[in-house]
């Protein structure tokens, strides 16, 4: 009965690490998006610091992505 007691608390820390990790995702995503989005439409203007800003827009939206499955796999295993 123990080790079900046990299995059960780490069940629980799983589904709070979970909750504390969908949050900034759902919040970070559609922010970087929007931001590439408005970089591409900005390019006419200045296309040097418009050129930065796309790239740098992709990259943290690599990086979201790879935290977010990052994340998922270490839930599931």
């Amino acid at each position: 009965m123990i080790s079900f007691n046990n299995a059960n608390k780490a069940h629980l820390g799983q589904e709070k690490t979970a909750e504390r990790l969908a949050f900034p995702m759902m919040a970070i995503i559609p922010i970087t998006i929007a931001g590439v989005v408005c970089s591409i439409l900005e390019i006419r203007k200045n296309k040097i610091i418009s050129i930065l800003l796309t790239i740098l827009s992709f990259l943290v939206l690599i990086s979201e992505m790879i935290l977010f499955f990052g994340s998922a796999l270490y839930l599931a295993g």
